[in-house]
């Protein structure tokens, strides 16, 4: 099992990281397609699966996104968005994708390696 230590310092390419729906090189063809005169539904038509119409708006106008922060963070206050359960089941879900791209974070390694640790081990082993 991974310590708190491992998932702190594990590391995950941007393919893999599941927290983003969007490259860099997505946001720029967004904006680029924008520029052009494109309305905000034939692009998000156009990124169908990858993200919603409304992530779209939040990439094109910034603001928007900010102002929906800020009632996010008001709202929270109160408690309305925190469910205990549904949030270890997500964290259960994302530590066992984890262990599935990250093999250092697989059981049999030694406490506390981290990719880079890992991949010159891995390299020394087979004799690069």
């Amino acid at each position: 099992m991974a310590t708190r230590q491992q998932w702190s310092t594990a590391r995950i390419t941007p393919a893999h990281d599941k927290r983003r729906k969007l490259t860099p090189d997505d946001r720029a063809c967004i904006l680029a397609l924008h520029r052009q005169g494109t309305p905000v539904r034939e692009i998000a038509r156009q990124f169908d699966g990858a993200c919603s119409r409304r992530m779209i708006q939040f990439v094109l106008f910034p603001e928007r996104l900010a102002t929906v922060k800020a009632q996010y963070k008001e709202r929270r206050k109160d408690g309305r968005y925190y469910i205990k359960a549904k949030h270890t089941t997500a964290m259960q879900a994302h530590r066992a994708h984890l262990r599935e791209v990250i093999p250092a974070l697989n059981e049999g390694n030694k406490p506390g390696d981290t990719i880079r640790e890992y991949n010159a081990r891995q390299n020394k082993a087979k004799g690069k």
